[in-house]
């Protein structure tokens, strides 16, 4: 794939051109067709709004008209009530007629409170089963395989139950007064308003159908509740009209009780059955309690709900329509693409005229690129100028090119000019080149011949300084020695005078404890002395104890023992005068022996000062003999360093004439170089038209 930089100008324009131009037509494609899908969509969601208000206005209508019966019947018997009311019998009559007048409704009946009709309830209890044991006015209208008869209020259970009352009606309840089978008048009742009951279950012509009661609360001017006017309808017809109803062909249609109960429903085993809070959002019955419409969409299908109001019940019902979601966009989808579709005809046909106009507009340009190529390849002809067509961009490039043309043909024709002139000095400078190379080359051998004798004289006097320089060695090493040996004998002599004075304080020690022994001699003898004297009284003593008799025993016998330890003490005098003798006698051996010794140290005092001043004597003619070698040393080396700077610098002039020589061969060899450049040169501006 060519990179980015190897395309032509012109695929780079309409590249980016279009790029730029599908960016923009993608974004404003984008929020057209957004707001053609939005409106779309709003007029797809209105008319279907519309098509379930139509459905609810529909049932609605049937509703009011059916709502329309009791509320005349109630309206038309309170205005009787007024002047002259009929017999029941009569009244019972004018329900027969308007029940034929609703041929959609199975029964019309009504139920007054007690004696709230015409106060004769009493006088109607024995009218068994007409009436039931109360005696209340309570007609019930039906319409049965096309006839309409007068039935009982109180079905066959009921009736039953009520038999036994008949002998004693005051303690007979009314089961319409009660939860359950009585609902349809019971919630009325509690409710103190027009009512619609639940749809039931019920049999009409031994079929099952689900039924609901519409009922007219009667009441007098104060508000009093009177009683109840009703009228049962049949919910079939419903489920066989609207039920099969296919909105924009695919929908169905659903209605929905006040409590949630199925109504009309495309799944018929649904209907009478309750609404499952899985089937539809949070909220949704709160919604049809509400009398509030209510739109959401599930699986991709959408529904719409809208309320119907059911007369003065404040019940109301709602009715929804679902239908796919893709159908009621329909014309959302086709308006965005349709949108899509020119967007992008409009685009191509933007490109295909913007190519066809960079054709144009390239072409010059492409021109231009290869007169360029052709100058560029050096083979160009640069008396050729381009056409100018015009003072845009272009044309100005086109002239800036001829313009360089002819400034490019004048250097070259003076380059051409210089190049002869080069090739014309190079020739003359070749001559003088040749012959200062060969006099380098001749004074770099005489140079080289004479820094080999300097480095045999060099070599000689190094050989020489290295020998001083051993001898040196030598002798500094020679002159340590000395020098240590003289220290080492300087501490020897040290050691002998202190011997000498250690051994002179010996003596003195030695002299002064021979005196000491000999004090202790006389302080033994005095001692001696002491035991006798002790001795002898202890003697007298015991004689003086003696004539004392038994008083002077105790004294005689301490006496004794003081006699007895003089003995001991006289006895150890003894044995001290003899040791402190003859430590006497080794004292005064030690002391001679030491006298001895002392003479000897003496006599090795003087013989280490006497090897101590000729060890200095020798020293110092070593130090005379190094400061003489020293010298000739130093003067040898810097002989050997004149030598080698001098051979060092003879060297460098042969190198320096080698150089030269070298150097002045390179320039004939750039002398050469250069004439041939010239040559060339004069071809490549030879291949140029000038």
């Amino acid at each position: 794939m060519l990179r980015l930089s190897h395309w032509s100008l012109r695929t780079k324009i309409l590249l980016f051109t279009t790029v730029s131009i599908a960016a923009g037509f993608a974004v404003m494609i984008s929020i057209i067709a957004s707001h053609a899908y939005q409106a779309a969509k709003q007029q797809g969601l209105l008319r279907l709004q519309e098509q379930t208000q139509a459905y609810a206005n529909q049932v609605e209508g049937q509703f009011n008209a059916a709502y329309q019966v009791p509320l005349n019947l109630s309206l038309a018997v309170q205005g009787m009530k007024g002047q002259s009311l009929p017999e029941r019998k009569v009244l019972d009559a004018l329900i027969m007629r308007m029940l034929e007048a609703q041929p959609l409704a199975s029964g019309l009946w009504m139920i007054w409170e007690p004696n709230a009709l015409d106060g004769k309830d009493d006088a109607y209890r024995a009218d068994w089963p007409r009436h039931d044991p109360s005696g209340r006015y309570t007609p019930y209208i039906v319409r049965s395989e096309g006839k309409i008869i007068q039935d009982t209020m109180l079905g066959a259970t009921q009736q039953k139950e009520a038999e036994p009352f008949r002998v004693k009606p005051s303690e007979y309840k009314v089961p319409y007064e009660s939860s359950g089978w009585g609902d349809f008048y019971f919630v009325p009742k509690q409710r103190q308003q027009d009512t619609v009951t639940e749809p039931f279950p019920y049999d009409v012509g031994g079929v099952k159908t689900l039924m609901s009661t519409l009922t007219v609360a009667i009441k007098d001017a104060s508000g009093k509740l009177l009683g109840f006017s009703g009228l049962d309808l049949p919910l079939a017809s419903l489920q066989a009209s609207i039920g099969k109803e296919k909105p924009y062909g695919v929908g169905t249609v659903t209605l929905i009780s006040n409590a949630g109960m199925y109504v009309v429903t495309p799944d018929s085993s649904k209907a009478g059955k309750n609404v499952s809070d899985a089937d539809y959002p949070t909220g949704f019955m709160a919604d049809v309690k509400a009398g509030k419409a209510n739109r959401f969409e599930r699986d991709g299908i959408l529904y719409e709900f809208q309320p119907i109001k059911m007369g003065n019940s404040n019940q109301p019902w709602s009715i929804g329509v679902a239908v796919p979601e893709s159908v009621i966009l329909a014309d959302a989808i086709s308006a965005r693409n349709w949108a899509i579709v020119v967007g992008v005809i409009a685009l191509l046909v933007i490109v295909a005229i913007l190519s066809i106009m960079l054709n144009i507009l390239i072409a010059p340009l492409q021109r231009l690129a290869v007169a360029m190529e052709e100058v560029s390849t050096g083979e160009g002809d640069l008396t050729r100028q381009l056409q100018i067509h015009g003072q845009d961009e272009i044309g100005r490039t086109a002239q800036a090119f001829n313009q360089f043309v002819v400034t490019l043909r004048k250097m070259f024709i003076e380059v051409r000019a210089q190049s002869e002139a080069v090739s014309q000095a190079s020739q003359q400078l070749a001559g003088p080149a040749q012959t200062v190379s060969s006099s380098s080359m001749h004074q770099a051998e005489a140079a080289t011949s004479t820094a080999a004798s300097v480095e045999e004289v060099t070599v000689s006097i190094q050989h020489i300084a290295d020998s001083a320089r051993d001898f040196e060695h030598t002798a500094r090493e020679t002159g340590k020695e000395t020098m240590a040996s003289q220290v080492k004998v300087d501490e020897v002599a040290k050691e002998i005078t202190q011997i000498h004075e250690t051994m002179s304080r010996l003596v003195a020690s030695m002299q002064s404890l021979n005196s000491q022994s000999l004090q202790v001699n006389q302080i033994v003898q005095t001692i001696k002395e002491i035991a006798d004297q002790t001795n002898l009284l202890a003697l007298n003593a015991a004689i003086e104890a003696a004539r004392a008799g038994d008083m002077g025993r105790g004294f005689a016998v301490v006496a004794d023992e003081v006699r007895k330890l003089a003995g001991r003490s006289g006895e150890a005098t003894i044995e001290i005068s003899s040791i402190v003798g003859a430590i006497q006698q080794e004292i005064h051996k030690a002391g001679e022996h030491m006298q001895l010794t002392q003479d000897q140290v003496g006599v090795s005092v003087e013989m280490s000062q006497q090897a101590a001043e000729s060890m200095n004597s020798v020293r110092q003619g070593t130090e005379l003999l190094l400061a003489s070698i020293g010298d000739i040393a130093n003067a040898t080396r810097e002989q050997a360093a004149a030598s080698t700077d001098i051979a060092q610098n003879i060297e460098t002039i042969s190198t320096m004439s080698q150089r030269n020589s070298d150097a002045m061969a390179g320039v004939g060899a750039s002398v050469d170089d250069l004439e041939k450049m010239a040559a060339r040169l004069r071809a490549v501006v030879g291949g140029f038209r000038l």
